[in-house]
């Protein structure tokens, strides 16, 4: 049990550690005239950015799932908030056929800058963390 869900841990931090990258290689398949599903099979066949999540979202609508409800149950099951933003733009995307690149684009920057600043808060609160754990 414990074993399984580290794994599942790991899996979930490995997807988002790929999602910005996920979504600018995304956004390149788009500007070229691929449809979103053949721009997500084009991404998962990468073996940098792939993840079991992507690929499960390929695999549901090759079986006929709706691509915006395989988004929806993804973006969900990682349960953190960059996965909701990249969830809601493929989706509203998909629903409503409106240019996506651009707000791909949009959401991978605002993703890794969510990422600098956490790790600057990380650098800047080193000192104080590693003092207070020397104190008690």
């Amino acid at each position: 049990m414990i074993g399984e869900a580290r794994r599942r841990a790991r899996l979930r931090t490995t997807e988002l550690d790929r999602l910005a990258g996920v979504c600018l290689a995304l956004a390149r398949e788009l500007r070229v005239g691929r449809s979103l599903h053949k721009g997500l099979r084009a991404v998962i066949a990468d073996p940098e950015l792939s993840t079991p999540g992507l690929a499960e979202v390929v695999r549901r609508s090759d079986a006929g799932e709706p691509v915006a409800v395989a988004l929806a149950a993804w973006a969900d099951g990682l349960d953190h908030p960059d996965a909701r933003l990249v969830g809601a733009v493929l989706v509203v995307g998909d629903t409503t056929g409106a240019a996506l690149a651009g707000s791909l684009d949009r959401a991978a920057a605002s993703m890794r800058e969510r990422a600098d600043l956490r790790a600057e808060i990380g650098a800047l609160t080193a000192q104080p963390r590693a003092s207070a754990a020397l104190l008690t």
